[in-house]
């Protein structure tokens, strides 16, 4: 054996026997067996803690929606008695505020209360925060905000007036609903609503897919960075779709001579009805109809379907 590869192996066998012999001691001196028991120290926190659910009182009724988080939790919006909203939460980390004044249900999150130096050693969702707010059935809330950084939010069967959803991580469903006007932003994650109603409709994304089924709407404006949009929906009034990087999907059930189309198809393939479009310097308009619809990508293929097709 060469010399050079024998000082290897001796070295290699004593780093070896060196952590072998300092996690004895470790040991030895009261070291721990479990990663969850590093939570004995303030400074660190490794999971594993009991759940603590906190609730709405009897008689808290509510008809707007204020959430801020700081952290990670998933939140959900569903019909049901209000009193039965609630929140969970780790037992290590800081106590959301839940609580009704003057008809709002106001919920702000710190995920861990430290100062100074924190290692979070967490790194499954067994300790995610989870909000489950519950609306009685035949509700109209007036409006509803969420801001969240990191978590998803899923609504169903709601009955909004104005809502904006703001995410930096996380996806985001709607189903079954009736928003007057909802925004939604989102820096990464997919989108997906499927049968909702709305009057005006704001997206804006940055990386992640669209897919919206069932829809109507009077106004739909939606601008994504990266990712793919399939919409299918009764789309009146202006419907505009921009997208840096991604491919289009458009059905409708009216006919294509509602529409003024407008395409701008920089890098793909522009179809209507299954025929491919000749898209001279990237740009396609057609149809004289009362509802507009503007389509633009970058990169990627567009494919609009009308009714009777």
């Amino acid at each position: 054996m060469k010399r050079g590869i024998k000082r290897f192996i001796v070295i290699c066998a004593a780093v070896a026997v060196m952590g072998l012999l300092m996690t004895a001691a470790g040991f030895a001196m009261g070291g721990v067996g479990d990663m969850h028991e590093l939570s004995r120290y303030s400074w660190i926190y490794a999971g594993g803690g009991e759940t603590v659910t906190k609730s709405l009182g009897e008689g808290e009724s509510f008809s707007l929606i204020d959430i801020s988080v700081s952290g990670d939790m998933d939140i959900y919006i569903r019909e049901g008695e209000d009193s039965d909203t609630r929140i969970s939460y780790g037992e290590e980390m800081a106590e959301p505020e839940l609580y009704v004044k003057d008809g709002t249900l106001t919920v702000n999150v710190e995920s861990y209360s430290h100062e100074g130096v924190y290692l979070n050693l967490d790194f499954d969702d067994s300790d995610t925060m989870v909000l489950e707010v519950f609306c009685p059935e035949n509700t109209e809330l007036e409006s509803v905000h969420i801001a969240s950084d990191s978590g998803d939010v899923e609504i169903y069967d709601a009955e909004v007036g104005k809502a904006e959803i703001i995410s930096d991580y996380g996806d985001i469903k709607v189903e079954n609903s009736v928003f007057d006007e909802i925004n939604v932003t989102a820096d990464s994650g997919d989108v997906s609503m499927s049968d909702v109603d709305f009057g005006v409709c704001e997206l804006t994304m940055g990386c992640g897919d669209l897919k919206m089924l069932g829809v109507t709407s009077e106004s739909l404006n939606a601008c994504m960075n990266k990712g793919d949009c399939n919409i299918e929906g009764s789309l009146e009034g202006t419907t505009e779709i921009k997208a840096g990087i991604g491919d289009i999907a458009l059905r409708t059930p009216f006919a294509e001579s509602l529409y003024s189309i407008v395409a701008y198809v920089d890098i793909g393939e522009l179809e209507i009805n299954g025929n491919e479009i000749s898209t001279s310097d990237a740009n396609y308009q057609g149809g004289s109809g009362e509802y507009q619809l503007t389509i633009e990508t970058g990169s990627g293929d567009v494919e609009l379907e009308f009714a009777g097709q």
